[in-house]
């Protein structure tokens, strides 16, 4: 009981003594700001970041699904079996 007792009082002496913040313009919201438009900026870049890195994990498997395809056909019974002699015997 007094620890739980204790744990409320400090709970309570600790919201008393926050003090208020304020935002800064671009938690607010102001458009006209250039910390405003560096933050918007900064964001679609990392987006664009994000966007390429996934677009080059996408074409690598792609690229290494095509390969295993031609290689699985080319080295197939069948495919041997159908090539045509090219040395000329």
């Amino acid at each position: 009981m007094r620890r739980s007792a204790g744990a409320a009082i400090a709970l309570v002496a600790a919201l008393a003594a926050v003090t208020p913040t304020f935002a800064c313009t671009v938690c607010v919201g102001d458009p006209s700001s250039p910390l405003t438009w560096g933050v918007n900026r900064g964001i679609v870049f990392l987006l664009g970041a994000v966007v390429l890195v996934y677009g080059g994990v996408i074409a690598f498997v792609v690229a290494a699904r095509r390969r295993r395809t031609t290689r699985t056909r080319l080295n197939s019974p069948s495919a041997v079996t159908a090539t045509p002699d090219v040395r000329g015997s």
